[in-house]
């Protein structure tokens, strides 16, 4: 009865060191980084797209500009997410593209090209993989925590970046 007990406790410490240990590989443990900067101009180019969270037309749109990403050199995969507050709960609204420093020469078929401005606001950068990200809300939440300080009200959309698959930027701009 006792070296199954003993066992059984060995077996559970290897599992939660097991976990741990790819917890912490993952980033889960990295810091969420809030600063706030003024956002320089960038330029984009991709794809509105408003309806359901499940679209498959969603996930086509993501995978197109993901693969077109890769190809442009000095583009990143970039979301803008809109926050309207009249939308019915399941429904979205992106702008999914790529994002420069400069002008695009060459614009995919079907794309559109937008302008950011210049801009204040407050970056949130996570080096942790999709896997053990932290929740969107919490990642809101600390941006808040920050703004209030401050006395700054967010705007009703995010801009995120996709650097890598460990880098994610998302910038809160302010008003």
């Amino acid at each position: 009865m006792k070296k199954n007990i003993i066992g059984f406790s060995l077996v559970i410490g290897l599992i939660l060191i097991g976990l741990f240990w790819g917890y912490s590989s993952l980033g889960g443990f990295d810091p969420i980084l809030v600063e706030k900067i003024d956002k320089p101009t960038i330029h984009l180019s991709g794809i509105r797209f408003k309806g359901q969270y499940d679209d498959p037309e969603l996930k086509e749109s993501f995978v197109r500009v993901k693969e077109l990403s890769g190809e442009i050199s000095e583009g990143s995969l970039v979301i803008i997410n809109h926050e309207p507050q009249n939308y019915l709960a399941g429904y979205v609204h992106y702008f999914i593209g790529i994002a420069k420093s400069k002008p695009f020469t060459n614009i995919p078929s079907g794309f559109e090209v937008r302008h950011m401005m210049a801009q204040p606001g407050y970056e949130v950068t996570i080096t942790a993989h999709n896997f053990v990200m932290p929740s969107p809300e919490k990642i809101k939440n600390k941006v808040l925590l920050k703004s209030d300080a401050a006395g700054l009200q967010i705007k009703n959309y995010t801009v995120e970046v996709y650097e890598s698959s460990r880098s994610l930027k998302i910038f809160f701009p302010v008003e």
